[in-house]
């Protein structure tokens, strides 16, 4: 390789790795933890069950004798009445969502592919990357961009290994990989001004 794919505020050399490592999905036995949380029982209220209830308090019953009848709790049923009428009086005919929210990841979808077509591009060409160093590059990419990212990534210079596993088990085809022969023309072009214009237009405009 000419020279080293990046600058110090490029994303290439963000992992610092000069040394041929081995290719980080090589570790991916740290996956036997189990770190993805199972819901272990179906309590929980319906949006249909809140918007029966909630027409009956509208229709003048009180809220706790409405929660008594549909067995549900009183303080959920007068939150969903609140943010009903907050949403009809600003001419909103949408109901209010119910139920747990999904944790929104730091990178969406795009910002993900293009990480993984980096990291599998890096891994042919003998740059392959640790675990550890993946979390650490991820880490700079959301500071580089000014991504919104955990505090605990900025305590730890940094991505957690909740967002390294569950990263991992979005992108199943960061399986290990050997490497491949590689044409000089090609690893050439692999240099740093290549990388750099490709993370600046990915990730430049978010």
């Amino acid at each position: 390789m000419q020279d080293h794919l990046l600058s110090d505020r490029s994303p290439k050399n963000l992992h610092g790795c000069e040394k041929k490592c081995a290719d980080f999905t090589a570790k991916k036995s740290i996956f036997s933890m189990p770190r993805q949380w199972v819901r272990k029982t179906n309590r929980g209220v319906s949006a249909h069950v809140l918007k029966v209830a909630s027409d009956k308090v509208r229709q003048g019953k009180t809220v706790r004798s409405v929660a008594k009848d549909h067995s549900i709790c009183h303080v959920t049923l007068s939150r969903y009445c609140k943010k009903l009428q907050n949403l009809r009086e600003q001419g909103s005919r949408k109901l209010p969502s119910v139920g747990y929210h999904s944790s929104q990841n730091v990178f969406d979808a795009q910002q993900e592919e293009v990480l993984t077509g980096y990291l599998i591009e890096a891994a042919d060409f003998y740059y392959g990357l640790t675990p550890r160093e993946v979390r650490k590059f991820a880490y700079q990419l959301a500071v580089e961009y000014n991504i919104k990212h955990p505090q605990s990534w900025d305590e730890n210079n940094m991505a957690g290994p909740d967002w390294f596993s569950g990263f991992m088990k979005r992108h199943p085809n960061l399986s290990m990989r050997s490497a491949q022969a590689t044409s000089l023309a090609r690893a050439t072009s692999f240099n740093r001004t290549n990388v750099e214009a490709f993370f600046h237009e990915a990730f430049g405009c978010y």
